[in-house]
C-alpha cells in the first residue's frame, strides 16, 4: 500500500515537472509545421512479463525530411534512457527495475524547430510464477518402481529462451536443468522419493518457486514362492506355487534355481503360477525363486525369497518284534521283521535278505515279514531295502535273530510296596519262566520238599504266619522238558508298624492361603493303608476326631489362623496289620504372607512422555519361584481394576503417554508355598511433557568456526530424532539422531534465530526457545614482542585473530606491498637477526578457503643501532686489587661477543661472551684508557665511552717502638707505615701477623700495642695493608725478643756518659761562638731545625732542644752493616749505634679518644763524619739518628752546613726531612 502511494507521488512530481517544462517551451506555428506530436507505443504490450523483450516506438511524422532530421529521446520517470535518430528503443530481457512511466521526445536538427513530447505510457513488469504438475502411468495416480513419471513445470507468460530447473528439497540442490518444461523419470526407483519443485531461469532472472509435489514411489509387488514340501525323498512329487501381492492380473511367471555361485538361473517361464516336478531326484535339491512381469503398471514384481528344497535318498531300517518285551526269542515264539523306509513310499516293493545266502530271502509289497514258529535254524543276520523301478533305497541295518532256551525265576510279592510282610498279610510267590510258556506246569519247593504244584505260575499264601518263614524255589515242567531251577527266595514275617503325622512341606513355613497336606505314614515308610482316622487336639477320643477325614492325606486347602493346633492319626487296612498305633502329636504353625512393593526403574528421575517406564513387583523377604503376577490400576483393590494380559513381574510402558498416569498395585502368585503375596501399596506414575533447550557453542562465533548447536531435551532419549529449525530457511533446517548439530565452516549468512525439538513415533517435545546465532567477521591485531628494538635482536610480530582459528593461514604485509611479505600457518612472524632495513610499517590478516579476517592495525617497526657504556667497579685502584670493567650494551643482547680495547682499538685487548672483564691482581702496567663494544654475525654496536684505569703502587714498613728488644712487663708499639701515590687511609685496612698468623685487622689504627710484654709475645712480626679492591701488600719482618741486661751495655752507657762530660766544654765554647742547639735561636725552635754538630773527638752528638711541651727520646739499636739511606732501622747489626729520635707534642687527651692529626714523620740521619767528609764507618763506629715528629709540621727544605775542612776529626749530624722510604 505504501509502495503505491510512493509511486503516485513520483508520478505527480513527474507531471508537474513536465507541465513546467511545457510552459517553458513555446512553439511557433512555423515550428509545429516541421513534425507532428510524437506518439509512444509499447510492443508487444504495456503489461509484460519479466524477461520479455520490449520495444518502445516513438512515432512522429517529419514533414520536411529533406531539410530536417529528427532526434528521439526516451524517458523513464523523467530520466533519459537513450537518444538517437531511431524511433524505437528496445529493452532486452526486461526486469522489475524497468517498470515505470515512459514518454519520448522528438527534436528537430534545427534548434529553432524546438522539442515535442509524446503521451505517457505506464509499463508494468510482472514476475513469473511456476506450477509443477506430476503425471503417472496409472489412472489412480499410484507409482511403482519402474514406472515412467513426468514432471511438468508450467511458468506464466510462456517464456521463450528460459531454462527450467527441477529441485529436490532433500538435497537442496538442482536435481536437473533443461530447456524443456517437462522432466521425465523413465524408470522410477525408491531413491526418487521426495518433494520436488521447479522454477525458470534466464540469466540472473528467476521465476518464483513452484508448489511442492510429493513423489511417492511404491515398492514393486513381492513374489512369494511356496513349495508343497521342503524336505522330500527321491520319487516324490514337488509343486512350486508363486503368488504375487495385490490383486494384479496378467502376470507371466519366471522360475529360477540358484547355483553354487549364488547366481539365479532362469529355467522356465509360464503363464501358470505352479510348476510341478513329477518325481524328484537328489539333483533337484537346491534354492528356488520366482518372479513375475507384465506390460502395464506395475511392470514387474520383486523376486521372491529363496526357498530351499532338500531331496534325500531313502533309507531303510529293519526292526525285529518278538512276543517278549525284552526282545528275547525262545523256541516256538512268533517273530516279525519290519522293513521301515523313510518317506512312507507308495507303490514300492520290499526285499528281505539273509546274509548267509546273499540273495533275496523274500519279496513282498508289505513291509512286514513274519516267522510264525521260530527254531534254531532261523538264527542269522537279516537286512532289507525298498525298490521302485530303477530306484532303490539304501540297505537297512543288520538285525541278528537269536533263539534261546527257557530259564525260571521265583519272585515274591507282598501286599505292601516296601516289601515288608506282617502277620496276616497275603503273600504271592510267582514262578516266572522265560518266554511265558503256554501249557507248562509249575512246581514250588521249600526246604528241599515239594510244597505245591500248580498249572498257574503264581502260588498264594492268603494269611501268612511266622511258621511260613524259610527259603523257596520253583521250576516249570512240560512233559520231558524242564526249565532250569529258579533262584532261592527268603520269606520274612514282621510285627505291625507304627505311624506318624508329617507335613509334606515341613522344611518350609506355612502361610495363610497355602494348601497344607498332613500325611499319616509309618515310621518305616509303610503304604497301602486303606483307612485312616484323624484327630485335632491333645486327646484321641471321638470328640476330637475329624469327621470326613479317612485318607492317609489330610489336606487344608486354604489355611487360616483357626487351623493352627495339634494333629494325630492312625491307619487301618483290609489286610494285616489291620490297625497301626496312634501317632505322636504334630503342631501346625501358620505365618503371615509375604509383603510386596512396586518399584519404578527410574524412580529418582522425572518421567517424560515417550520414556520407557518399567514397574517391577518386588517380593520382600527373599522369596522366589513366583509363577505370575496380577497388576491393578487405581486406588481400589478389586478385579475391575486389574490390567488384563499383564502377568509378568515387570510391567513396561514402551512409550509412556499422558493416559498412563495413575496409581499401580501388584500381587504375586505361585504354585508352591506361599501361594500368593499381599497386595502392594499403590505407586503413583506421574508423566511430564518434555521441554527442549538450545545451546550454541562457542559463545563468540566468527566466520570459519566450527559451531555446535546442542539440543538438550529432558530425560534420556534413546531412539529419538532431533529437529533443528532456522529462520534463515524459514522451515526445518536439519534432522538427525544426535542432539549436537555442527555447522562448519560457519559464514555470516548462517546468522539467525534457531530452535529445536525431539520426535519419536509421533511424539514431540516442546520447541526450545529461540536462540540467536551471531556470526561475526574476524578482526586481526598485530603486536610486537618489544617496544625498543636494536640491530641483531629477534623480532616477533604476533598476529592475533579473533577466535584463534585453527588451520588458517596468516599473511604479513610490509610498507603497503601488493603481495604479502610473508604467508605462513603460524601466527607469529620472526625476523632474526633484525637490521635497520627491516624498519617499516607492518600489518596482517588471516584466511582460509576464501574467508579472510579484516586487516590488522598498522605497527611501526623501528630498528636502532646499539650503543655501549663502559664502567669500573672501583674509584681508587691499587696494585693487587681486583678490577672489573662492565660493558653495558643496549637491549642486553644474548649470544653477542664483547670486545675490550686498551689505548686504541686496532686489535681487541680482550674478547669474551660475558659482558664483564676482570683483571686480578691488577698492577701498574694495566693502567691505560679502555673502551668496549659488542658484536654478533657481522653486526656491531657503537664503541663505548673511554674509561681511564689508573693503578697506584704502595710500600709498607713495620717498626717497633721503643725497640725490638723488649723488657718483660714493658709496653711495645708496632707501627705499620705505608707510602705510595694517592693513598687514602680511609680506604685501607691494616693487618698484623705473628709467625704468619693474623692477630689484628683494623681500618682505624695502624699501631699494634702490647701493654704488658711477656715471652709469649716474642716472634716474627709483619704487617700488611689491604686496599678496597682486595689488593694486599706486606711489610718487612721484625723479630721481637726479650731484652737482657749485659756488661757491654753498661760499659757502653758509661762510655757515653764520659763522652758527654768531655763534650760539654766544647758545647759551651760552641754556644758562645755559634749558639748551642739545646738553647737554640728563635728561628731554630720555630722551624724545628737541627744543626750539624762537629765534635773533635767523635762518637757523641748533641741534638736541638725542643719546644716546651715536646719530648725527645732516643732508641739506640745496632744498625746493619752497609746501612743505606732510608733503610729500615729495625734490621740490627753489630758495630754501629743508631738512634731514632721521636718528637711528640704533649697534649691532654680526652679519655678513650686517640689523636686524629695526620702524623708527619721527619727522619734525620745523624752520621759521625770527620772534617774531611769521610764516613765514620771508615774510621770508627758511626751513630745514626732518626727524628720522628708526631704532629703536622710545615715541610721545608733544610739547609746543610758543611763541616769545616780544617778539622779532620770533627763529627756532624745531618737532619733531613723524610716521608716514607726512598
Amino acid at each position: 500500500m505504501q509502495t503505491s502511494k510512493l509511486y503516485l507521488l513520483i508520478c505527480l512530481a513527474a507531471e508537474m515537472t513536465s507541465a513546467q517544462n511545457e510552459k517553458q517551451t513555446s512553439y511557433t506555428s512555423e515550428e509545429t509545421e516541421l513534425f507532428t506530436d510524437p506518439i509512444l507505443t509499447v510492443s508487444p504490450n504495456e503489461t509484460v512479463w519479466e524477461g520479455d523483450d520490449v520495444t518502445l516506438n516513438c512515432e512522429s511524422e517529419n514533414k520536411q525530411q529533406q531539410k530536417n532530421q529528427l532526434t528521439y529521446t526516451f524517458y523513464r520517470e523523467n530520466t533519459p534512457q537513450g537518444q538517437g535518430i531511431a524511433q524505437n528503443n528496445k529493452i532486452h530481457s526486461i526486469q522489475h527495475s524497468h517498470a515505470g512511466m515512459y514518454f519520448c521526445e522528438a527534436e528537430a536538427k534545427e534548434r529553432k524547430a524546438g522539442k515535442k513530447k509524446s503521451n505517457r505510457v505506464q509499463v508494468t513488469v510482472n514476475g513469473r510464477t511456476a506450477k509443477l504438475e506430476m503425471k503417472a502411468e496409472r489412472t489412480d495416480g499410484q507409482i511403482f518402481e519402474g514406472d515412467q513419471v513426468s514432471l511438468q513445470c508450467q511458468v506464466t507468460g510462456n517464456p521463450v529462451g528460459w531454462t527450467y530447473e527441477l529441485y529436490e528439497p532433500k538435497y537442496i540442490k538442482i536435481y536437473e536443468t533443461k530447456a524443456e518444461s517437462t522432466f521425465t523419470i523413465s524408470s522410477a526407483s525408491l531413491l526418487h522419493r521426495g518433494e520436488y519443485w521447479c522454477r525458470a531461469v534466464k540469466g540472473n532472472l528467476y521465476s518464483l518457486e513452484s508448489n511442492r509435489v510429493t513423489l511417492q514411489v511404491s515398492e514393486s509387488p513381492v513374489a512369494t514362492l511356496t513349495p508343497s514340501n521342503t524336505h522330500m525323498y527321491i520319487g516324490d512329487k514337488l509343486n512350486l506355487d508363486c503368488k504375487i501381492d495385490g490383486s494384479f492380473t496378467g502376470w507371466e511367471y519366471q522360475w529360477y534355481k540358484r547355483d553354487k555361485k549364488a547366481t539365479d538361473k532362469h529355467f522356465e517361464t509360464s503363464s501358470e503360477n505352479t510348476y510341478t516336478f513329477e518325481a524328484v531326484t537328489e539333483s533337484d535339491s537346491g534354492e528356488y525363486l520366482c518372479s513375475a512381469y507384465k506390460a502395464d503398471s506395475p511392470h514387474s514384481s520383486k523376486k521372491s525369497s529363496a526357498v530351499t528344497v532338500t531331496v534325500e535318498g531313502r533309507t531303510a531300517k529293519l526292526e525285529m518284534k518278538a512276543e517278549h518285551t525284552d526282545g528275547q526269542i525262545f523256541e516256538g515264539d512268533q517273530v516279525s521283521l519290519q522293513c521301515q523306509v523313510t518317506g512312507n513310499p507308495v507303490g514300492w516293493t520290499y526285499e528281505l535278505y539273509k546274509s548267509k545266502y546273499i540273495k533275496i530271502y523274500e519279496t513282498k509289497e508289505e513291509s512286514t515279514f513274519t516267522i510264525s514258529s521260530a527254531s534254531l535254524s532261523y538264527k542269522g543276520e537279516y537286512w532289507c531295502r525298498a525298490v521302485k523301478g530303477n530306484l532303490y533305497s539304501l540297505e537297512s541295518n543288520r538285525v541278528t535273530l537269536q533263539v534261546s532256551g527257557r530259564t525260571a525265576k521265583l519272585q515274591m510279592k507282598a501286599e505292601r510296596k516296601d516289601g515288608k510282610i506282617f502277620e496276616g498279610d497275603q503273600v504271592s510267590l510267582q514262578c516266572q519262566v522265560t518266554g511265558n510258556p503256554v501249557g507248562w506246569t509249575y512246581e514250588l519247593y521249600t526246604n528241599k520238599n515239594q510244597y505245591k504244584k500248580n498249572a498257574e505260575s503264581t502260588f498264594t499264601i492268603s494269611s501268612v504266619i511266622l511258621s511260613h518263614r524259610g527259603e523257596y524255589w520253583c521250576k516249570a515242567v512240560n512233559g520231558k522238558l524242564y526249565s532250569v531251577q529258579s533262584n532261592r527266595v527268603k520269606l520274612q514275617v514282621s510285627e505291625r508298624p507304627k505311624v506318624t503325622v508329617k507335613l509334606t512341606n515341613e522344611k518350609k513355613p506355612v502361610y495363610i492361603g497355602d494348601t497344607v497336606t498332613l500325611k499319616c505314614s509309618t515310621e518305616s515308610g509303610f503304604t497301602d493303608w486303606n483307612y485312616y482316622l484323624w484327630y485335632k487336639g491333645d486327646q484321641t477320643y471321638r470328640g476330637n476326631q475329624i469327621y470326613g477325614a479317612n485318607g492317609q492325606i489330610y489336606t487344608l486347602s486354604l489355611v487360616t489362623d483357626s487351623d493352627r493346633g495339634v494333629y494325630r492319626c492312625s491307619a487301618q487296612s483290609g489286610v494285616s496289620p489291620r490297625y497301626s498305633q496312634i501317632s505322636s502329636p504334630f503342631t501346625l504353625a501358620v505365618k503371615e504372607n509375604p509383603k510386596t512393593e512396586v518399584k519404578l526403574n527410574n524412580e529418582e528421575k522425572p518421567i517424560y512422555m515417550g520414556d520407557t517406564v518399567t514397574l517391577k513387583c518386588n517380593i520382600k523377604g527373599g522369596f522366589t519361584g513366583w509363577n505370575f503376577y496380577h497388576w491393578f490400576k487405581g486406588s481400589q483393590k478389586y478385579l475391575g481394576n486389574q490390567i488384563n494380559g499383564v502377568t509378568g513381574q515387570t510391567y513396561t510402558f514402551q512409550l509412556v503417554t499422558q493416559s498412563d498416569k495413575g496409581s499401580y498395585r501388584c500381587k504375586a502368585y505361585s504354585d508352591s508355598s506361599p501361594r500368593y503375596s499381599q497386595f502392594s501399596h499403590p505407586v503413583t506414575l506421574t508423566t511430564h511433557e518434555r521441554t527442549a533447550r538450545l545451546e550454541v557453542t562457542p559463545v563468540q562465533i566468527f566466520e570459519g568456526d566450527l559451531v555446535h548447536i546442542d539440543c538438550q531435551v529432558d530425560g534420556d532419549l534413546p531412539g529419538w530424532t532431533y529437529e533443528l529449525y532456522s529462520s534463515r530457511y524459514r522451515r526445518l533446517y536439519k534432522t538427525q539422531k544426535e542432539s549436537n548439530f555442527a555447522i562448519s565452516p560457519v559464514t555470516l549468512s548462517d546468522s539467525g534465530n534457531y530452535k529445536c525439538r525431539a520426535e519419536k513415533d509421533g511424539l514431540y517435545s516442546k520447541y526450545s526457545g529461540l536462540v540467536w546465532l551471531q556470526v561475526s567477521e574476524r578482526t586481526a591485531k598485530l603486536a610486537l614482542n618489544s617496544k625498543q628494538i636494536f640491530e641483531g635482536d629477534q623480532v616477533i610480530l604476533y598476529c592475533q585473530v579473533d577466535g584463534d582459528p585453527a588451520g588458517w593461514k596468516y599473511e604479513f604485509w610490509w610498507n603497503g606491498s601488493e603481495q604479502p611479505y610473508k604467508s605462513d600457518m603460524k601466527s607469529n612472524f620472526i625476523i632474526s637477526p633484525v637490521n635497520v632495513l627491516h624498519s617499516g610499517v607492518y600489518k596482517c590478516r588471516a584466511g582460509k578457503e576464501g574467508l579472510y579476517s579484516k586487516y590488522s592495525n598498522d605497527v611501526q617497526l623501528q630498528v636502532s643501532e646499539r650503543t655501549a657504556k663502559l664502567t669500573l667497579n672501583l674509584k681508587l685502584i691499587f696494585e693487587g686489587d681486583q678490577v672489573i670493567l662492565y660493558c653495558q650494551v643496549d637491549g642486553d643482547p644474548a649470544g653477542w661477543k664483547y670486545e675490550l680495547c686498551r689505548n686504541g682499538c686496532g686489535k681487541p685487548y680482550k674478547s669474551d661472551v660475558e659482558s664483564t672483564f676482570t683483571i686480578s691482581p691488577v698492577n701498574v702496567s694495566h693502567s691505560g684508557v679502555y673502551k668496549c663494544r659488542a658484536g654478533k654475525g657481522g653486526i656491531y654496536s657503537k664503541y663505548s665511552n673511554d674509561v681511564q684505569l689508573q693503578v697506584s703502587g704502595i710500600w709498607v714498613t713495620l717498626s717497633a717502638s721503643p725497640s725490638s728488644y723488649v723488657k718483660i712487663g714493658n709496653s711495645l708499639n708496632l707501627i705499620c707505615t705505608h707510602s705510595g701515590n694517592k693513598i687514602f687511609h680511609s680506604t685501607l685496612t691494616f693487618i698484623f701477623l705473628r709467625n704468619n698468623e693474623t692477630i689484628k685487622s683494623s681500618s682505624d689504627s695502624k699501631v699494634l700495642t702490647i701493654n704488658q710484654f711477656n715471652e709469649s709475645h716474642t716472634g716474627s712480626y709483619k704487617c700488611g695493608v689491604e686496599s678496597a679492591g682486595g689488593g694486599k701488600t706486606y711489610s718487612n719482618e721484625i723479630e721481637i725478643k726479650v731484652q737482657e741486661i749485659r756488661l757491654p751495655v753498661i760499659l757502653v752507657a758509661g762510655g757515653l756518659g764520659l763522652f758527654l762530660l768531655i763534650l760539654l766544654p766544647f758545647l759551651i765554647v760552641y754556644h758562645r761562638t755559634r749558639g748551642l742547639p739545646c738553647s737554640g735561636s728563635k728561628s731554630a725552635r720555630t722551624h724545628k731545625k737541627v744543626a750539624d754538630t762537629n765534635t773533635p773527638i767523635g762518637g757523641a752528638v748533641q741534638m736541638d732542644t725542643l719546644n716546651t711541651g715536646e719530648v725527645l727520646y732516643s732508641e739506640l739499636v745496632n744498625p746493619p752493616k752497609g746501612k743505606k739511606k732510608g733503610d729500615s732501622a729495625t734490621k740490627a747489626d753489630s758495630g754501629v749505634v743508631y738512634s731514632d729520635l721521636i718528637i711528640g707534642k704533649l697534649k691532654k687527651r680526652k679519655p678513650g679518644k686517640e689523636p686524629t692529626g695526620t702524623q708527619e714523620v721527619l727522619y734525620s740521619d745523624i752520621k759521625l763524619k770527620n772534617v774531611t767528609g769521610d764516613s765514620a764507618a771508615e774510621s770508627g763506629d758511626p751513630v745514626y739518628s732518626n727524628i720522628v715528629i708526631e704532629k703536622s709540621v710545615e715541610k721545608k727544605k733544610k739547609k746543610k752546613d758543611a763541616p769545616p775542612a780544617d778539622d779532620p776529626g770533627a763529627l756532624y749530624a745531618s737532619v733531613l726531612p723524610k716521608k716514607g722510604k726512598k
